[in-house]
């Protein structure tokens, strides 16, 4: 079982139900003209066609300006539908900011006219080479891509709701979704672990027509990796593991030794080990289906090579939550799923959580339903593994989650250190500037922070929420395809309606300052330590790059480490240390360099910060 992106389509249809629950109405927000670009010219007639709601113009403009797949000659009608549906819902969208734009591509926020719902709608057009930014004959589209977005803060103006004006509103909500069929499972709301809205629509088994109830156990997907991130986290408050600690020297038969002698227990956790990422897995290597034991799943990428040096970037890979999975095992001396019985769901309370064997026919399980090409829903059960593992595939309840988290922030599972450990960010996405930390994402939204994790699979839809400081809890589990981030969004909203704790000022550029030390042997064969201590005194850097470089006397780039998605806080100072082995004698020097995402802008690069003498 593997946890990819969601539908861009799919969410953008419930997030045209969404919002035509709320009460209180946003402020208004004027309409934005577009720019003098080909690619502005291009969404400016997909929208006016879209809010024709003419299916027969919607058609005909997407024949004649996109770049139709020659191989599917469905896709057309298919596409034509979707965006019709868009419309239906949502009564068609008004351009309310630029967030971006070139020649050849274009991203806008709108919201719909109906509705209020917030989307981001990125356009691009055939454009030139190299480096494809001016647009190029015959000016096709040739991506059109929709995202559901959190409300801007000051849609959220105006007085805190109530737990009953939450109820309601949420009541509403899902009323709506539940009848357009676009949502299946339950939503619980909780602050302070007492529920504010639970309820189950839908059906957990469609051949006996069983419904869903608030009991039922839904398959996790990847919000499984948070109980993963937990385990190891225990096991380091009693000394058994560090987060530093190589995977070799926990499991010192490990058989790829470059992953053995380079990545990092807390490398596994973030997501930064350079393993084979999810995609690429799946891609690969199919899910051993019939695996009740960690061993199958390891066999699947033991012999897969790094694809990026350990610690440089974030890629999100499942193979690394699986062998945090055997590093448990080996540190505790139970088995994985032993120990997070015993350790986790024992002391939490969670009754009805648990990695069930499929093949035994467990009660009261959802059975996800997956959408199949003739527009119906299928079973997935052809699509599961008999087990899940350590990154993927726990079962749970909506009320067990709220103990889960309760557990957490009480202190029952970890220390308030090490939950801090867990909840403190190691790299940042650059486009929504959201953190992941040890097995969870982290961000802020309206002045508050949200700790989540979402988990998807073929008919498993997922969002699970925590907000430290308002105590609230928001769980959504779903057994179909439909992406519930949206339904999550819409609740943010909610939540955090009231006097915003977000600062309105326009935050400064970054200041960036820079001190370098070297240490240890100048010898050939020792390996030195170079560290990079960094001094913000302006504005945050967001997704920022950490460059450090080694030049010989010939000038010659003999060694280049990087460390992306760096968030460099106003006032903050940090050291990035990178190590090197020098391979042979003479006088090399180090450059450093600050780069924003993309390595765009370069906010500071310095040549010969320090010179080495290597004997």
């Amino acid at each position: 079982m593997r946890a990819f992106g969601s539908k861009l389509r799919r969410k953008l249809l419930i997030g045209a139900l969404l919002a035509s629950l709320s009460c209180v109405s946003s402020p208004i927000f004027s309409q934005t003209a577009l720019p003098d670009t080909i690619a502005a010219k291009r969404l400016s007639g997909f929208l006016d066609t879209l809010n024709s709601g003419d299916r027969a113009k919607l058609k005909s403009f997407l024949a004649t300006h996109f770049a139709l797949p020659a191989n599917d000659p469905g896709f057309l009608d298919r596409m034509t539908d979707d965006d019709r549906k868009i419309y239906t819902l949502g009564g068609g969208v008004e351009v309310k900011a630029v967030l971006d734009s070139s020649p050849a591509a274009i991203k806008v926020l709108t919201r719909a006219k109906a509705t209020a719902m917030w989307s981001e709608v990125s356009l691009f057009t055939t454009a030139a080479p190299p480096d494809y930014k001016a647009p190029a004959a015959p000016y096709q589209i040739v991506g059109l891509g929709f995202s559901d977005v959190p409300a801007p803060a000051a849609a959220t103006r105006g007085p805190k709701l109530t737990d009953r004006e939450l109820h309601d509103r949420i009541a509403r909500l899902m009323t709506r979704l539940t009848k357009a069929d676009a949502f299946s499972g339950t939503v619980y709301v909780a602050r302070y672990g007492r529920p504010i809205y639970a309820q189950a629509f839908g059906l957990a088994n469609r051949s006996w027509m069983i419904p869903n109830r608030i009991d039922t156990r839904f398959n996790l997907a990847s919000v499984t990796k948070m109980f993963t991130a937990v385990a190891i986290a225990q096991l380091v408050e009693r000394g058994k593991l560090s987060y530093d600690e190589t995977v070799g020297q926990v499991l010192s038969d490990y058989p790829n030794k470059a992953v053995a002698r380079t990545v990092t227990i807390g490398q596994l956790l973030s997501h930064t080990s350079g393993m084979i990422g999810a995609r690429a897995l799946a891609e690969k290597a199919t899910d051993p289906q019939s695996a009740r034991t960690l061993a199958p799943w390891l066999d699947a990428f033991v012999n897969e090579p790094l694809s990026s040096a350990p610690g440089q970037r974030f890629d999100y890979s499942n193979a690394g939550y699986i062998l945090l999975g055997a590093i448990v095992e080996k540190a505790s001396g139970q088995s994985y799923y032993d120990y997070v019985a015993d350790h986790v769901f024992k002391p939490a309370g969670m009754t009805d959580t648990a990695f069930y064997d499929l093949e035994t026919d467990p009660p009261n399980l959802a059975t996800g339903f997956m959408d199949a090409p003739d527009g119906t829903r299928r079973d997935n059960i052809f699509a599961l593994t008999a087990r899940g593992a350590p990154h993927a595939g726990a079962y749970s309840t909506g009320p067990d989650m709220v103990k889960f988290h309760m557990a957490l922030v009480n202190h029952r599972l970890l220390s308030a250190a090490a939950l801090k450990t867990l909840w403190t960010g190691i790299t940042e996405e650059a486009d929504k500037h959201r953190q992941y930390g040890y097995g969870a994402y982290i961000e802020r939204y309206n002045g508050h922070e949200i700790v989540s994790h979402g988990g998807g699979w073929q008919g498993i839809t997922n969002q699970f929420e925590f907000y430290p400081d308002l105590g609230y809890t928001v769980v959504i589990l779903s057994n179909i395809d439909d992406d519930p981030t949206a339904i999550a969004y819409k609740l943010r909203e909610w939540l955090t309606q009231g006097p915003s704790n977000a600062s309105a000022a326009v935050e400064p550029a970054p200041d960036l300052k820079t001190d370098l030390s070297v240490t240890g042997h100048e010898v050939v064969g020792s390996p030195l330590a170079v560290g990079i201590t960094v001094t913000n005194k302006g504005g945050t850097a967001h997704a920022a790059i950490v460059d450090m470089e080694v030049v010989d006397a010939q000038g010659n780039k003999v060694n280049q480490q990087v460390r992306e998605g760096q968030r460099l806080t106003g006032g903050e100072t940090r050291t990035f240390t990178y190590r090197w082995t020098p391979s042979g004698p003479g006088k090399y020097t180090v450059n450093i360099g600050l780069f924003g995402p993309g390595w765009t802008p370069k906010y500071r690069f310095e040549t010969a910060a320090a010179t080495i003498d290597i004997k």
